[in-house]
């Protein structure tokens, strides 16, 4: 592989066509006003839901501010490559 018997002495600019997002998503789902707190069942749901849409939120979120410096990523995932991943030499 090229890149590990190569020096690096500094990783790639963050892509400046890319624009700069906050470290936290803006929050946008609620919870429903509507559950009755007596019922357990409808109360968990709602939790349920709401965390999955907090978390599905968080991920895009991630995907978008990592974009900017996705070449130093992936410098640093060609540099890392656990031997298990590597490809096999052919001795042959």
């Amino acid at each position: 592989d090229y890149l590990s018997c190569r020096e690096i002495h500094r990783m790639p600019r963050p892509d400046n066509t890319v624009p700069d997002f906050a470290v936290c998503p803006e929050p946008t789902d609620e919870f429903d006003a509507d559950v009755d707190p007596r019922y357990l069942t409808n109360l968990k749901n709602e939790y349920v839901r709401h965390w999955k849409a907090v978390k599905k939120e968080w991920c895009s979120h991630a995907r978008l501010r990592t974009a900017r410096n996705a070449r130093s990523i992936e410098l640093i995932q060609k540099i890392y490559v656990s031997p298990d991943q590597r490809m096999p030499e052919h001795s042959m």
